[in-house]
């Protein structure tokens, strides 16, 4: 009996977080890097942007991009 009640008792669902990374390179035409071009990432459901210029090969990398994910 105690088991049915205990099912029966509405429960909340937390949410979770994932966090991932984004890198990239950034070239020309002719292949050549691209030094300090602004890269942006932005969440679509936030409208929340993030920015970073490439490095001296052309890299960039995001670290921690969330994203809200219900269970």
């Amino acid at each position: 009996m105690l088991l049915i009640v205990a099912m029966a008792i509405p429960c909340s669902v937390q949410a979770q977080y994932l966090y991932g990374t984004l890198t990239g390179n950034v070239t020309d035409q002719q292949g050549a890097v691209t030094v300090g071009a602004k890269v942006t990432v932005r969440e679509v459901r936030t409208n929340v942007a993030k920015s970073v210029t490439t490095d001296s090969g052309g890299n960039y990398r995001f670290s921690d991009l969330s994203r809200a994910r219900t269970t």
